[in-house]
């Protein structure tokens, strides 16, 4: 996708382009985090209900409960997360939604 367009309503709203909402990996109530570099571009990153993702996940891990989980392990547990969530299909949005 090179380029997406949205209108902005009275109120500040704005949909996001399905196309964009699909790349994104976003669905109803996720998040939309906006930064700017030192160029002055805004980069969009998502950030998605990562902790309800991976209740399941979490569950099914091999982890003696003694033993302390570290960040890398938790990074891993949402990659995976993640990568579930790209590729689901059945729930997805529709390109021609808007």
């Amino acid at each position: 996708m090179k380029a997406a367009e949205a209108k902005i309503t009275s109120k500040g709203q704005v949909t996001v382009p399905a196309a964009l909402r699909k790349a994104l990996g976003v669905k109803t109530g996720d998040k939309l985090v906006f930064t700017q570099d030192a160029e002055g571009r805004f980069l969009v990153e998502a950030r998605t209900d990562a902790l309800a993702a991976l209740r399941g996940i979490v569950g099914r891990q091999d982890c003696d409960p003694i033993e302390p989980v570290d960040g890398a392990r938790i990074s891993d547990w949402i990659a995976t997360s993640r990568s579930a969530r790209w590729n689901r299909t059945d729930d997805a949005p529709e390109d021609d939604e808007a």
